[in-house]
């Protein structure tokens, strides 16, 4: 049996998004300028084919914008 690897990162989830807006420019280089070593982001497709950094699939939640 192999020994189990205990280690373990800390990444700036969304960019360091607990002191900026998720998912912007600003919260990615927080995290930078902040010494994290890793930052987690959602990329999606636009239906041309665009990606696009995007937490959720509807634009309600942020800019009150109902596209169904």
């Amino acid at each position: 049996m192999q020994p189990v690897d205990r280690s373990f990162a800390i990444i700036a989830h969304r960019g360091f998004s607990s002191e900026r807006p998720e998912n912007t420019v600003s919260a990615f280089d927080h995290a930078v300028v902040s010494g994290f070593p890793a930052i987690e982001l959602d990329v999606q497709l636009t239906s041309d084919g665009v990606p696009v950094v995007r937490r959720v699939l509807s634009l309600l939640r942020f800019h009150k914008i109902d596209a169904s």
